[in-house]
């Protein structure tokens, strides 16, 4: 699997999984929600894009040393 299918993979699961959220909250609105949201939910976005960014990095360096060692 390239790098670049991994963070595809990545940024779709992490859509699917707010657009999954979107209609839970339209059905599940008290505090218990709002806890879920701010423990897991909420931390997972800097997460996201921190991997993000490190995928776009891996790949910009693999592509370098494949074109070094050619």
């Amino acid at each position: 699997m390239s790098v670049a299918s991994s963070r595809s993979q990545v940024k779709a699961a992490y859509e699917g999984l707010m657009l999954a959220w979107q209609e839970v909250c339209d059905q599940w609105d008290d505090q218990a929600r709002v806890a879920f949201e701010r423990e897991f939910l909420t931390p997972l976005a800097p997460s996201i894009k921190s991997a993000v960014g490190a995928l776009d990095s891996m790949g910009g360096t693999l592509s370098r040393v494949r074109s070094d060692c050619r």
